[in-house]
């Protein structure tokens, strides 16, 4: 028996999973909040003595302690640790145990990947004064069998230096013939799973592999590719993989017997093995096994949540179109996510009414993005718009902010570190201050971080102008009708 049994960590009251026996790939799913990614980042400590501090960051407010009570059991058979938290680190007790419990698990090394879509854009200079590394062809051949396309033969890596005494800088760039482009390119679920595959390329036989919303952005026939590709990566190595995922195209393509759904209780979170494909789905969102009349394609996981409190909103202002069944579907990627829905409207069945909805920078002419009867102006840049409202109504939501999270906000808004990012980018500016904000009510109130933008965002649309809102979303809903 090999089990983890977590205890008052974050919004986990009480958790115990059992590992996995049998190398494969299992997908763990649950709605928002239901402690997936705390539980990845527990197993990932199994390999890793940086897991805790890297993803369990502490609140820098003193007489804060989001950790206080919590604890991380470890356990083999007879065998036992507990993690807890003291002071600036975490420590293991009973010490002489850590090594013997740890390596009981059998695992050679674990690897945990987050659905990442940071990149590096190449500057002319950098392709004048860096050079070019070739990439694995196993790893190009791969991507052409995931993507269903011949583009990754010419994926190579642009290498270029930091200065004296710092490593290499490596990124990806495709050469089409007339120009050379980087990875500034790719939309995000794309340059996740070429990281991805480029990762796993590298890892050794019998690894704990754990992968946080694999299937970010990926097209649904992308997903099954990118499923297939992982268990003959499993089989083939002797790999366990772990996917904490929402999709359910995935949760489709699944044996019931590699499907854990988790189910947050009034004290505990339940751990369903085994599970069935249409109650795994049902727990995540119980609309989207049954059809839906509205499917919305965003940029990102942001634009999902702001257009979801809008669309909230407008129902509650037009009752008349509240039972219409929808989905918002983040894709990344400004063209590529107008491209995805004017394909889907033309191939799904024809009542199904299909949109992107934009941010409004994307329509600038740099982006290249047109406004149509499926690509709709969101009429916001959601992070801008957030951070502005927070900044200039602060009496407004002082009060909120104070009651909910026990907080004043005031400090936080004029502090350095809130103020420190001086980018020329407006865009990087505000979305440095948001990350601090969430951060610091995270820390303040002991919520997950996701909870807290959640609650964020819902607060701010609350307060919009409701012209905005009607503006965008009366032609949608009228749409077709």
């Amino acid at each position: 028996m090999k089990k983890v049994v977590l205890e008052n960590l974050k919004d986990i009251k009480s958790m115990e999973f059992e590992l996995p026996q049998e190398n494969d790939v299992y997908l763990l799913v649950g709605k928002n909040g239901s402690g997936k990614s705390t539980l990845l980042v527990c197993l990932h400590r199994i390999c890793n003595s940086y897991a805790f501090s890297d993803n369990f960051k502490v609140s820098r407010i003193a007489s804060i302690d989001q950790y206080k009570g919590a604890s991380i059991k470890f356990i083999v058979d007879d065998l036992a640790i507990v993690y807890r938290k003291y002071r600036a680190r975490w420590s293991a007790s009973p010490r002489s145990n850590v090594q013997k419990v740890l390596k009981s698990f059998g695992f050679s090394e674990s690897i945990f990947l987050k659905a990442d879509s940071r990149r590096i854009e190449a500057k002319q200079a950098d392709i004048e004064e860096g050079y070019f590394v070739d990439v694995d062809n196993n790893i190009k051949n791969t991507l052409n069998v995931i993507f269903e396309t011949k583009k990754y033969d010419k994926l190579r890596h642009l290498c270029i230096g930091n200065g004296k005494g710092r490593p290499l800088t490596y990124f990806y760039t495709i050469d089409n013939g007339d120009e050379q482009y980087s990875e500034k390119r790719f939309s995000s679920g794309e340059l996740a799973i070429v990281k991805l595959v480029a990762r796993l390329s590298k890892t050794s036989d019998n690894a704990l592999v754990l992968l946080d919303e694999a299937e970010m952005a990926l097209h649904p026939k992308i997903q099954i590719n990118l499923l297939n590709y992982l268990k003959e990566q499993s089989e083939e190595k002797n790999l366990t993989i772990i996917i904490a995922t929402h999709s359910p195209t995935l949760i489709n393509n699944t044996n019931r017997e590699k499907i854990i759904l988790l189910e947050p209780k009034a004290d505990e979170t339940l751990v369903h093995d085994k599970c069935y494909p249409a109650r795994a789905i049902g727990a995540i969102d119980h609309m989207l096994h049954s059809g839906f009349d509205y499917l919305f394609f965003v940029e990102d996981g942001m634009a999902k949540r702001v257009l979801n409190e809008m669309i909230k909103i407008y129902l509650e202002m037009k009752p008349e179109h509240s039972k219409a069944i929808r989905a918002i579907i983040p894709v990344g990627g400004y063209r590529e996510t107008a491209k995805l829905a004017e394909s889907t409207k033309k191939q799904i069945f024809h009542k199904v009414k299909v949109f992107a909805v934009l941010d409004t920078d994307a329509f600038e002419e740099k982006n290249g993005v047109k406004e149509s009867d499926i690509v709709k102006d969101l009429g916001i840049i959601p992070e801008v718009y957030l951070i502005k409202e927070l900044e200039t109504n602060r009496e407004i939501f002082a009060e909120e902010i104070r009651n909910k999270y026990h907080c004043e906000v005031e400090g936080l808004i004029s502090s350095n570190n809130y103020n420190k990012c001086k980018s020329p980018n407006p865009s990087t500016v505000v979305k440095h201050k948001f990350k601090v904000l969430v951060e610091y009510l995270a820390g303040a109130s002991g919520k997950h971080e996701e909870t807290v933008t959640d609650k964020i965002i819902e607060m701010v649309i609350e307060h919009m102008d409701k012209n905005v809102i009607l503006k965008l979303l009366n032609p949608i809903f009228k749409y077709g009708n």
